[in-house]
């Protein structure tokens, strides 16, 4: 066996690669959307039902079913953003550890988030959690009777 491999100047990656690095973070932006879309549809049929469900005095137990549907779907939605961040992320922290140090084309993204941003205000991170804890304060208010 050679040792040549050793000798090689260290392998950077190319315009081809931060194409697809692109086009990867764009299937992940398009799969965020998705799921985002259908959280708020989701949430916006169950907060129909429970307005009709509300006026009855005996569907107890079918507002409590709404409810735990809601936070149900909003925390399988949490987990489900939450994963294409992290998979944007990585494919971001991938281009800055093997982008060529000459490189000067296109960044593979419009605009990295700063420090400064507030993480939890995203909406892929904030909608869920709000529908979460809203969908728990309406089960709380229903069981004791408000």
């Amino acid at each position: 066996m050679s040792n040549n491999h050793l000798s090689k100047a260290p392998q950077y990656a190319t315009l081809n690669d931060a194409g697809i690095i692109r086009e990867m973070i764009r299937h992940e932006n398009e799969l965020l959307n998705h799921r985002l879309s259908w959280l708020c549809q989701i949430q916006g049929f169950l907060f129909a039902a429970l307005a009709f469900a509300w006026k009855d005095p005996t569907a107890g137990q079918i507002i409590f079913l709404i409810c735990l549907i809601g936070a149900l779907v909003a925390a399988s939605s949490y987990y489900g953003l939450n994963r294409a961040e992290m998979a944007v992320v990585s494919l971001r922290i991938w281009w800055e550890n093997n982008r060529a140090p000459d490189y000067f084309g296109p960044d593979i993204i419009g605009r990295s988030p700063d420090k400064k941003s507030i993480p939890f205000l995203r909406p892929w991170t904030f909608l869920p959690t709000l529908f979460f804890v809203a969908w728990t304060l309406i089960a709380y208010l229903k069981l004791t009777g408000h």
